[in-house]
């Protein structure tokens, strides 16, 4: 009988916070594109960086919800930890507006990549945090 292989919940969390750092890169990368693209002329790298970046991140959600998908054990710190790292990046543009003196969101947060990658990642968290037990076979 072939056993199912189990993910360990700190693969998820480290997982989510990878999610979370490539789509800042690619927030970062958009905005230094869009600058050389100010001084030069030159739009194609940004239409590449604008097409490419969301596959690339909906390609690292979809692995994200498999591994999460594939946890039985350690669900519930999982999802504590995963909610802890997603909120924050959500609401940042909150955070900033009421943190910060002298720096505005828009300077730390050019697009939507980095807070939608937040909101995945909370709501992966509630999943983990509420579903119910399974029955393991």
């Amino acid at each position: 009988m072939k056993q199912k292989r189990v993910v360990p919940a700190i693969t998820l969390v480290l997982a989510g916070l990878l999610a979370l750092a490539v789509s800042a890169g690619v927030e970062y990368v958009i905005w230094r594109l869009r600058l050389h693209a100010g001084r030069t002329f030159e739009s194609w790298p940004v239409m590449w960086a604008l097409t490419i970046g969301p596959l690339l991140l909906a390609a690292l959600f979809f692995g994200l919800a498999w591994l999460a998908f594939r946890l039985r054990e350690g669900t519930r710190p999982a999802g504590v930890l995963l909610l802890l790292l997603g909120l924050p990046a959500t609401f940042a543009i909150l955070l900033f507006r009421f943190g910060v003196p002298g720096l505005s969101a828009t300077q730390v947060v050019t697009g939507d990549s980095f807070r939608f990658a937040g909101a995945f990642v909370s709501v992966l968290g509630l999943y983990l945090l509420f579903r119910p037990d399974r029955e393991r076979s």
